[in-house]
């Protein structure tokens, strides 16, 4: 991947949301794909993200706003069906973001 400088949109976020492969997890049902940031400087947020093809990765193009501090942001895919005991969080994944110019 190569360098996210701080204001970039359309940057892709793509996670696996069945890191554990799982059997019979289907996101293709799940009510909500999303994926929760926290950013570097501790504020937390959720990005409503879209299945990736036909797999069991999720991504999100970030927006103006989304990557607006240096630093490294924290990132975990979050499926959510309708019974909130079965809502399986990805692993933390991580990305460092670096002012403009550096």
């Amino acid at each position: 991947m190569s360098k996210i400088y701080v204001g970039r949109v359309g940057v892709i976020i793509r996670l696996n949301a069945n890191p554990l492969e799982l059997p019979g997890l289907d996101i293709a049902s799940a009510n909500t794909l999303k994926i929760l940031v926290k950013k570097p400087d501790g504020v937390l947020k959720e990005w409503t993200a879209t299945r990736y093809l036909d797999t069991d990765k999720i991504q999100y193009t970030t927006k103006a706003g989304d990557l607006d501090i240096k630093g490294t942001y924290k990132v975990q895919a979050l499926v959510e069906w309708d019974d909130p005991e079965s809502d399986p969080m990805g692993e933390t994944a991580r990305f460092k973001v670096y002012e403009a110019f550096k």
